[in-house]
C-alpha cells in the first residue's frame, strides 16, 4: 500500500472527516471508496473530466467554479 500527501483547506478536511465518519470508515478507507467508484470514460480518464486537465479546452473542476461577483 501507498502514502498519500495531500493538501486542502481546513473546511474541506473537516467535511472529509465527518464524511468518512458517518460512513463508518476512516479517512483513507473513504478516499479509496471514492476512487474505486470514480466512473471512467473510454480513454480511462474520469468521466467528470470532459477533457484533459492540462489542455486549453479544459473546464473547472466540479465544486471549483468560480461565482459572478
Amino acid at each position: 500500500m501507498r502514502s498519500l500527501k495531500t493538501y486542502v483547506p481546513i473546511e474541506k478536511w473537516s467535511d472529509v472527516m465527518d464524511r468518512a465518519d458517518k460512513a463508518g470508515l476512516s479517512v483513507s478507507k473513504y478516499l479509496t471508496a471514492l476512487i474505486d467508484r470514480d466512473e471512467l470514460d473510454a480513454e480511462g480518464r474520469p468521466a467528470w473530466a470532459a477533457s484533459p486537465l492540462n489542455s486549453p479546452d479544459s473546464g473547472v473542476l466540479p465544486g471549483l467554479e468560480t461565482s459572478a461577483a
